[in-house]
């Protein structure tokens, strides 16, 4: 229930999560980008594929990396010009483009790094927000890059399976850059990614997620996955060094439903649904405190046991194997971040009650409310 730092750099783990782990893997400290630099643009190679990446999210512009963090449903930046700024003004005043004016594309190899950052660039203003994705692996190619490098291709993994990666939020100049550096389409192509068995999802510091139809670069025959020992290598669990040592085989199997696209999509993330259990459920008496920002409810249901905490209250132990029925709450947009904080505070997240994050019986994704204590102790 805890991301553990893996053997390329970046963190990965299982689900159930938290939202203090969705959330909590550290800041970007206000660092010039070649504090960052990989080499990889330069040959020199102090760092491995796939370089060195911030913490968080962040924006890369000339030679600094500025660290953003979510509050409350907006983006801010911190910088030593204007202190801690609301991303979108900071943009504005240095007429860079706006985030809603910008391409989303998911990078979850050296698009990361800084260093690399800049070859894309041009000068301008890079956004990066960290990505949760949930039912997908970063995982080594058998042909190796132009340094003799290998890089990272996308595959489908277990329905639990969560990495930490980044959204890049590029304008019209940068995104045509980042088209000719992964290949246009020889060796990546621009797709939109699905999940086959089970919905894949990006999962952003505020909550808010992409679900399906996720914008990325895909590999293409000339870029096969590897497996060792018949296993696809992630990343998380090899390193470059390692990996260029052992004996691989290749496969194009990449486990999802992928439609390619000329140019991406306009994403915008969603509140992620909310599963009910106990006194929140419709009818029940503290309804009332979400009722106006719930756009509609269906049934669900989640593996796991709820007992009597003796408070008045029931509690959801995910350690359980029963199927515990509930109420899916789909948020209105307009008031997600409200009624999500009016629920945290209701539920005394994180002391009393953890929200974190779960697949469903039916193998949707949402937060839902657990036993702090109980998290505590498998921790």
């Amino acid at each position: 229930m805890t991301l553990q730092q893996g053997r390329s750099g970046f963190a990965w783990g299982r689900l159930p999560l938290p939202a203090t782990h969705v959330t909590g893997i550290g800041d970007v400290a206000v660092r010039p980008v070649a504090s960052f630099a990989s080499g990889l643009a330069s040959g020199q190679d102090p760092y491995p594929y796939p370089g060195v990446r911030p913490n968080g999210s962040f924006v890369v512009m000339g030679d600094d990396v500025l660290p953003v963090h979510s509050e409350h449903g907006d983006w801010l930046i911190t910088s030593d010009a204007d202190g801690r700024t609301p991303l979108s003004t900071w943009l504005a005043r240095r007429e860079q483009a706006a985030t809603e004016e910008r391409t989303a594309v998911l990078a979850y190899g050296s698009n990361l790094n800084p260093d690399q950052i800049g070859v894309f660039a041009g000068g301008r203003a890079v956004v990066v927000l960290r990505v949760l994705t949930v039912g997908l692996a970063a995982t080594f190619c058998t042909t190796k890059r132009h340094d003799g490098q290998y890089p990272a291709g996308l595959m489908g993994a277990e329905p639990d399976r969560v990495e930490v990666h980044g959204m890049l939020l590029l304008d019209e100049g940068q995104f045509a850059g980042v088209e000719a550096k992964e290949g246009g389409g020889v060796r990546y192509q621009l797709s939109r990614v699905s999940g086959i068995s089970a919905p894949v999802a990006a999962v952003l510091d505020d909550g808010r997620a992409i679900v399906d139809d996720i914008p990325a670069y895909v590999q293409m025959a000339a870029r096969p996955l590897a497996l060792v020992d018949g296993v696809p290598a992630h990343l998380s669990h090899w390193a470059q060094k390692d990996f260029a040592m052992t004996g691989k085989t290749s496969t194009h199997e990449h486990g999802l439903a992928v439609e390619p696209a000329r140019r991406a999509p306009d994403h915008q993330a969603k509140a992620l649904p909310l599963f009910v259990y106990g006194t929140l459920r419709p009818g029940e008496y503290r309804w009332p405190a979400l009722r106006d920002m719930v756009e509609r409810s269906e049934e669900a249901s989640v593996v796991g046991r709820v007992f009597d905490t003796g408070r008045g209250y029931p509690a959801l132990s995910l350690a359980g194997a029963d199927e515990v029925p509930g109420v899916l709450l789909h948020l209105a947009p307009d008031a997600a971040v409200r009624a999500m904080r009016e629920a945290d505070s209701i539920e005394g997240h994180p002391h009393l009650y953890m929200r974190t994050l779960v697949r469903l019986n039916d193998r949707r994704l949402a937060w839902t409310y657990v036993w702090a204590a109980e998290l505590r102790r498998a921790d």
